[in-house]
């Protein structure tokens, strides 16, 4: 849920993107859940990334938000490892180099 829409509460806007995020239970390796109505992807504190990790195969836009109009935050390098929040039918939301922001998830491997 995005700013201005039903149930949006700066509380749960975690990184003040404007998208707000539902916090869950990250089990036993100390992580937390980001979610939306269309799918949930563990974030993990712990160190041990595993399966959160992605790596850009072509130069990608990193946005701030997950519309193609969106304000281009930077250009990711193909070959750049990310971490993945969350992933929708078509942008995925990521951390990489110190920033948050969302990439198209076309862009994105298995790393």
């Amino acid at each position: 849920m995005t700013v201005g829409s039903a149930g949006y509460s700066s509380n749960l806007d975690r990184d003040g993107d404007g998208i707000a995020c539902k916090s869950g239970s990250g089990g036993s390796s100390g992580g937390s859940s980001y979610a939306s109505s269309n799918y949930t992807l563990s974030s993990n504190t712990s160190g041990n990334y595993g399966s959160n990790m992605r790596i850009t195969n072509t130069n990608v836009n990193l946005r701030a938000s997950g519309v193609s109009g969106a304000r281009i935050l930077k250009v990711i390098p193909k070959n750049t490892l990310v971490e993945v929040y969350t992933c929708g039918p078509k942008w995925c939301k990521v951390k990489t180099q110190q920033r948050v922001g969302w990439l198209v998830g076309s862009a994105l491997s298995r790393y």
